[in-house]
């Protein structure tokens, strides 16, 4: 690849990630000026206790607590490739109150599995 290639992937690369960080700096101001959070967050985890991830985040949990001033309590719901537990996060309000945490091939399954049922995905038609 040549030295023009270069440059011009190197803009393309910065033109992409700048409105990113508009939006992120935008929604921290925005989270900020309403004092969030101002209740216990609840993430939940759509694995069995114990499990690599379940481990990962309860590790990350106590820093979460910290820097953000408010618990955050993690709620196990294993079962069914993770849908049990994803399905749990897409009901819940949009609030920022409950998050998920599962993996890539989860959420792509899950997709997947609403595509030939028929049903309508959070994250719209496929």
């Amino acid at each position: 690849m040549g030295a023009s290639m270069r440059q011009l992937f190197g803009r393309r690369k910065s033109f992409c990630l700048l409105p990113s960080a508009f939006i992120l700096a935008g929604a921290c101001v925005t989270a900020a000026a309403q004092g969030y959070p101002a209740k216990p967050i609840r993430v939940i985890v759509a694995f069995a206790p114990g499990g690599s991830t379940d481990v990962v985040f309860r590790l990350l949990a106590p820093r979460l607590t910290e820097y953000l001033g408010q618990p955050v309590l993690v709620d196990n719901r294993p079962g069914g490739g993770a849908t049990i537990g994803m399905d749990l996060v897409a009901k819940a309000p949009a609030d920022g109150y409950t998050l998920g945490v599962a993996n890539i091939s989860s959420a792509a399954r899950r997709r997947n599995s609403l595509r030939s049922s028929g049903a309508s995905s959070p994250a719209g038609p496929g």
